[in-house]
């Protein structure tokens, strides 16, 4: 059993599945930031890229995506009073008027 987890560190650490990652949680945040496009809307739109990568390539990219659009939201909710994805309005509620009074 030890001997999967050893195996699933070392594909991680891979330096094309590390780039894919930061990629992915990049990407991911700046989705999440804008009003509207939640990550359940981007996840099939990313599947026309996933095609011809290699599966642990495939899988690092969505799940780091959609991992982080979520944080990516609630930004935009705090500072702006618009939730970027929908379970980020409860966020909208307490953070922006924390952000009024400072």
């Amino acid at each position: 059993m030890f001997e999967a987890y050893g195996a699933a560190l070392a594909t991680l650490f891979q330096p094309i599945n590390l780039l894919i990652l930061f990629v992915a949680v990049f990407v991911g945040l700046i989705i999440g930031v804008i009003p509207g496009i939640s990550g359940l809307v981007m996840l099939p739109l990313l599947l026309p890229f996933i095609f011809h990568m290699p599966t642990e390539v495939a899988l690092i990219l969505l799940i780091a995506f959609h991992a982080v659009v979520f944080t990516g939201g609630s930004i935009s909710s705090i500072l702006l009073n618009i939730p970027g994805t929908g379970p980020n309005a409860a966020t909208m509620l307490d953070g922006f008027p924390m952000t009024q009074r400072g």
